[in-house]
């Protein structure tokens, strides 16, 4: 009953680590899962940084565009700048026409903006007057003021440095050729000076070398008159790049002078009709007006459109990443809640289950209490009655036991002597194995001596040859007796270990049958032979180690 009881408690146990390492597996498979969620939410939070980062990139790219844009008109205005400078006749008309003329047109605050933007023409370029004009033109609203097109001049600009680069590398391009062809002159120069000395030197040795110097003469002098022209192609060189030069700044600036002249002419005419713009001057003041707060109204309102779009969608962005983090939070919340009712459900049951093992254990205990006082009780009541029984069986038993004790005594002093007998042995076979190396050897050597031998008598034999012949079998003696004086020791130690008897251990079942069985005194059976593992091993160890002794007994000694 008690190992039913134990085995049932230890199946119980088992189950119950059963369930607890599925639950762990289950909640590490949860916490897998929560991190999986985690990581995948840091990436759309990366996703989000990395699309705010690609808007700041499109916003200094936007920049960057508008730089260019802002460098070009601050050209403009500085070559303005100049010109007005080097014509102080056109500077003061300039003036006097934008006072006068534009005057009317606007209010005077603009029109103080305006002279105030002829000594800072970057500042009228940037202020937002330029693009109203060129709104209101596009409209046709304000037909009669005149504008300049900056487009236009910008795109004049362009293709004046265009062509200025294009004729600076064409004059690099003709200077690098008249280099070139000045190398090849100094070359030529070089060879003719090489050539006249020869010639000076061939008139020292004789009168017939005189009528070749002459042509060499004239060749030097055609050399000469070559450089001259060559320097004189390079100073006309030079000269048509200072007039190319010239022209191409004379050309800027004439085409300025037009660009110029064309909004004064423009002015002109509306100088003329001064009369009748007077007349239309307060209608236009009003459309003016009109215009500048309908234009600061547009561009207000698309600039706040703009920046309520840019926002709405952050806005939008946001929101849908949230509820998607939220979406999926929930989602985790709900798995989560599920898993733990689920394992609330499972402990609950394994509790219950707990409590009935629990109450069938104690019933069990209760019996066996019981079961465990009875058997007490009426041991108690036979120890009575047979205590001398069980007096004299001890006295039998201690004298058995004295006698046992005497026999394992002796027993492990055969043992002791029989594991001498082994250590000899293993000796033994550790020399032996030391000599097949020393065998393996001499065969070698054998060979060897086989093989001279044979050699010799194709041969003459040589005395040096004879000598080693003699020493080596001179050593191959001395080995071979050593090993004959050792195998003969071995045998000697072989046959002083060998075992002589078997020792025998009697039984003691029959004493604890008749201590069960309650006799008096028990039959004394005849104690049977068992031999001692410690033999059997030992004999074993001896069977194992001497067929390799006899091996290298049986192999003929060469």
């Amino acid at each position: 009953v008690i190992y039913a009881l134990n085995t049932k408690n230890d199946e119980q146990e088992e189950s119950i680590q059963a369930l607890k390492d599925s639950h762990q597996e289950e909640i590490q498979h949860i916490l897998a899962e929560t991190e999986e969620t985690v990581l995948q939410y840091e990436s759309k939070v990366e996703e989000v940084e990395m699309l705010q980062r690609y808007i700041q990139d499109l916003e200094t790219a936007l920049e960057k565009h508008r730089r260019p844009k802002e460098e070009v008109s601050s050209k403009f205005a500085t070559c303005r700048k100049e010109h007005l400078e080097d014509d102080p006749q056109a500077r003061q008309e300039s003036e006097t026409f934008l006072f006068e003329k534009v005057g009317p047109y606007v209010e005077p605050d603009v029109g103080k903006s305006m002279l105030a933007c002829n000594k800072d023409p970057v500042g009228f370029i940037s202020q937002p007057l330029v693009f109203e004009r060129n709104t209101w033109e596009n409209q046709g609203k304000l037909s009669g003021i005149p504008c300049i097109d900056l487009q236009e001049i910008v795109r004049e600009m362009v293709k004046l440095k265009w062509e200025n680069q294009q004729s600076a590398k064409d004059c690099t391009r003709k200077s690098i050729q008249l280099q070139s062809s000045q190398e090849k002159d100094k070359a030529l120069q070089q060879a003719l000076a090489d050539s006249c000395k020869e010639g000076h030197q061939r008139k020292n040795n004789g009168t017939e070398e005189v009528a070749s110097s002459h042509p060499m003469e004239e060749l030097a002098a055609h050399l000469e008159a070559k450089g001259q022209e060559i320097s004189e192609l390079k100073k006309y060189s030079q000269k048509l790049k200072e007039k190319m030069q010239v022209r191409q700044l004379k050309q800027i600036i004439e085409e300025q002078e037009k660009s110029f002249r064309e909004p004064f002419k423009q002015q002109d005419v509306l100088y003329s009709n001064k009369e009748k713009d007077k007349v239309v001057g307060a209608s236009h003041t009003e459309l003016l007006n009109e215009v500048k707060k309908a234009w600061k109204k547009e561009y207000d309102d698309k600039f706040k459109a703009q920046q309520q779009s840019h926002f709405q969608e952050m806005q939008a962005l946001e929101e849908k990443a949230r509820k998607v983090l939220q979406s999926e939070l929930n989602r985790m919340q709900k798995q989560q809640t599920l898993l733990i009712d689920s394992l609330r459900k499972q402990l609950s049951e394994q509790q219950v289950s707990s409590m009935n093992h629990s109450e069938v254990k104690e019933k069990l205990q209760e019996k066996l209490k019981c079961l465990m006082g009875v058997q007490k009780q009426q041991a108690r009541f036979l120890l009575h009655g047979n205590e001398e029984r069980y007096q004299e069986q001890i006295q039998l038993l201690k004298d058995e036991l004295e006698k046992c004790q005497k026999e394992i005594s002796e027993l492990k002093k055969k043992n002791s002597l029989l594991k001498d007998a082994v250590d000899l042995l293993n000796g033994d076979v550790a020399l032996q194995k030391q000599t097949v190396p020393v065998l393996q050897g001499r065969e070698n050597q054998e060979k060897r001596l086989e093989e001279r031998e044979e050699k010799s008598r194709k041969r003459t034999p040589r005395l040096e040859d004879l000598h080693l012949i003699s020493c080596l079998q001179k050593k191959l003696n001395e080995k071979e007796e050593m090993i004959k004086e050792l195998m003969k020791l071995k045998q000697k130690k072989m046959d002083e270990a060998a075992p002589s008897c078997i020792v025998t251990v009697p039984k003691l079942a029959t004493y604890a049958k008749s201590f069960l069985s309650g006799e008096l005194r028990p039959k004394r059976t005849q104690p049977q032979n068992i031999k001692s593992m410690v033999l059997d091993q030992n004999l074993g160890c001896v069977q194992v180690c001497c067929p390799s002794v006899l091996v290298l007994e049986n192999r003929p000694l060469l």
